[in-house]
């Protein structure tokens, strides 16, 4: 197969002269690219909108700081503007105890605010009582007691003999452990009066770290380093193998774990396990599509390979809607953040995909009837080379 195609402009003739097939059916799939070529051409690229990057600019003209729940956990007091110097003191002396006992996960001694002021009273001479604190919190924050969790062993413990590790690094192992972040104020109350090494109180607040929210960084943190799912993002699946795998399937799947924790959970482990169930579901059409195809590139005339392929597209655009819909059902779990209305909007989507899965199942029957159904088989009978 060989052609030829002029261009004319108004100064130069353009030729392009196409490869010279000695097939024309090599112009199709081979195993690696399933999907037929005029198919791909409409289809690709398949770019869903997205939205990549969001920059937000300001705020302009600012009339002093704003209120919001991180600034009133730092902020514990606020000295008015015609506070005297002892009382602004007296103020971040506060402020710092208390975050220094958070951040370093201990008790404070008056040296560690002594420290602490020190930058503070340097941020104050330069501006506000604000960045004096800000001066003073980012000493505490680029501290080693911060940045590491440091374990001392005992004075009297010689070195490679096992011994009983503090409450307090208790609770820091604890609560990393199963939050993955820093122990709370009750965790560190307990841990200071010596009382969480008991064996029924470690139980206890084994037990409240686990119903609180965070206890699921426990089982996202370690299949994220164990199964490597953090590298999800730099994972590209062939676009014709699979043109419907794009970013926002990616981060829907990624993102089923990270929904609002007050939601049904077992009715999201149900949605989940029926996506799973959906998506092999439509993995395997894809696969029997592909026997489609070769089976009618077997055949020896155009006529008898047009309607089975034919068929086959119209199959392979029924399995991507369902993946369509599927990546948009798991979006949708994506935007519910409350138990008020989450509850029915869960019940819905796990019945859209309980239709999708049933509308797979049936493609997957046409595709198996094509088959074995005999159709197939009677047009290769018919086109076998006598």
């Amino acid at each position: 197969m060989c052609g030829m195609t002029m261009l004319h402009s108004q100064k130069v003739p353009l030729t392009l002269v196409p490869m010279i097939l000695s097939k024309a059916s090599s112009l199709l799939e081979t195993e690696r690219q399933p999907l037929l070529s005029h198919f791909n051409e409409q289809r690709h690229p398949r770019l869903t909108p997205a939205i990549y990057q969001v920059t937000i600019t300001g705020p302009y003209a600012p009339q002093g700081a704003g209120d919001t729940p991180s600034r009133r956990r730092i902020f514990v007091c606020t000295p008015t503007g015609a506070s005297p110097p002892q009382e602004e003191e007296a103020c971040a002396e506060e402020i710092l105890s208390t975050l220094m006992r958070r951040a370093y996960r201990r008790p404070i001694s008056a040296a560690d605010v002594e420290g602490a002021m020190t930058f503070y009273r340097e941020g104050r001479s330069a501006g506000d009582f604000d960045a004096g604190i800000g001066s003073a919190l980012t000493a505490v924050l680029v501290s080693p007691e911060f940045l590491f969790r440091v374990e001392l062993d005992p004075d009297q413990v010689a070195s490679g003999d096992a011994y009983r590790v503090s409450d307090l690094a208790l609770a820091s192992r604890l609560s990393f452990f199963l939050w993955s972040s820093l122990p709370d104020d009750e965790l560190l109350d307990v841990a200071i009066r010596g009382e969480l090494s008991r064996p029924g109180e470690l139980e206890r607040q084994a037990r409240r770290l686990l119903v609180d929210s965070r206890s699921h960084n426990l089982a996202s943190n370690f299949a994220g380093q164990w199964l490597l799912l953090r590298n999800l993002a730099a994972v590209s699946p062939s676009p014709r193998l699979y043109p419907d795998f794009d970013d926002n399937l990616r981060q829907a799947f990624r993102q089923l774990d990270k929904i609002a924790p007050d939601l049904n959970r077992a009715m999201i482990e149900d949605i989940q396990q029926r996506s799973e169930e959906l998506f092999q579901q439509c993995m395997s059409s894809l696969e029997k599509t592909l026997q489609l195809w070769k089976t009618a590139d077997s055949l020896a005339s155009e006529m008898a390979r047009k309607p089975i392929l034919e068929q086959r597209e119209k199959l392979v655009g029924e399995v991507v809607q369902t993946v369509e819909h599927m990546s948009r059902t798991l979006a949708s779990v994506q935007g519910i953040t409350s138990r008020s209305d989450g509850d029915a909007r869960l019940q819905r989507l796990r019945g859209e995909l309980d239709q999708s899965l049933e509308v797979a199942k049936k493609v997957e029957q046409r595709i198996d009837s094509l088959l074995t159904g005999g159709r197939v088989q009677n047009l290769s009978e018919i086109n076998k080379p006598k």
